[in-house]
């Protein structure tokens, strides 16, 4: 499966929400801290880097503003 173009509109929906998301893992991993769970801790941390992969991809990859 492909991805579309990334439009300037879609660009920054994809920020806004793998940004989201990468609260929602940080808050996750305090929360397992917590609870002094380490695989929680592990695991919520290894979904965070992945999400935070996928937007250093996203920005990498931002639509040029200079038409072609």
């Amino acid at each position: 499966m492909t991805l579309p173009a990334l439009t300037p509109r879609g660009f920054w929906t994809r920020v806004a929400v793998f940004g989201a998301s990468l609260v929602v893992y940080m808050w996750a991993v305090l929360i397992m801290a917590r609870e002094d769970s380490l695989v929680g801790v592990v695991l919520l941390s290894l979904g965070a880097l992945f999400g935070l992969t996928r937007l250093v991809v996203i920005v990498w990859l931002r639509p040029s503003r200079r038409p072609k």
